[in-house]
């Protein structure tokens, strides 16, 4: 804890007082995923029923195809665009 000194003055006498000011330190925690941890996980549309059209990576056949994603848990293998899952999991010289 940091502690301040102060002066203040009464008639004449002088006085010192302390104001102490807390140090405050903020930490944040941040979960990191490699992009590319999808990439070997199996298709896993997820149990809800609020299909959307996503894309996932084939490790078989080294591409990406679509999907249809029920909207709520599933895994890392999801893709908004075929772009991000060629560019994310696709290797060099396939597709």
């Amino acid at each position: 804890m940091k502690v301040t000194p102060t002066q203040t003055t009464s008639r004449g006498s002088s006085t010192s007082s302390y104001l102490s000011r807390p140090n405050i330190v903020f930490l944040r925690s941040v979960t990191f995923f490699p992009l590319t941890a999808g990439c070997s996980q199996n298709l896993d549309p997820g149990p809800c029923r609020d299909y959307v059209v996503k894309w996932y990576y084939d490790a078989t056949s080294n591409s990406c195809a679509q999907f249809w994603f029920g909207g709520c848990q599933g895994n890392q293998n999801r893709f908004d665009t075929e772009k991000k899952c060629r560019e994310t999991c696709v290797k060099d010289g396939h597709e």
